[in-house]
């Protein structure tokens, strides 16, 4: 007499073997996956601040003077046509411009919230002697 025939298909034995596998690839992979994620949105925001740069530069060239500073989350009234509708806020990050047309001097100020990764990551981003002053959540840059 012949045993019943065997079906097709896997044990519950190396079901768990398979998902442990996966488990452990996984949370491998995860912390990777998040720093690459800062990375890019510290170049992002680096991004940004080359791209407020360029468009004081434009323009002092144009108009002969600084634009006016603007608000937390503002592009500057002067500045709107030169950066073509770039939101001055990224995910938790917030933007603003500070002009002194005295001294000829203008900053943009990088506020992120406190032990946000994204700072971490910008810290590590951005170049030596780009950034004027910096404490643990906010950053100038000198764009002019």
């Amino acid at each position: 007499m012949r045993g019943a025939p065997r079906l097709a298909g896997f044990t519950l034995v190396e079901m768990a073997i398979v998902l442990t596998v996966m488990a452990i690839l996984a949370g491998l992979a995860l912390p990777n996956v998040k720093d690459a994620v800062y990375r890019a949105d510290a170049a992002k925001i680096v991004s940004d601040v080359r791209a407020v740069k360029l468009a004081v530069e434009e323009f002092v060239q144009e108009n002969g003077s600084l634009p006016r500073s603007g608000r937390w989350r503002q592009v500057p009234a002067d500045l709107a046509p030169y950066l073509a509708g770039m939101p001055f806020e990224y995910k938790t990050v917030e933007y603003r411009l500070i002009s002194n047309r005295r001294r000829g001097v203008v900053r943009l100020r990088v506020r992120y919230p406190r032990r946000d990764p994204i700072g971490a990551a910008l810290a590590r981003y951005r170049r030596p002697g780009e950034v004027r002053w910096t404490n643990r959540r906010t950053d100038f840059y000198i764009v002019r």
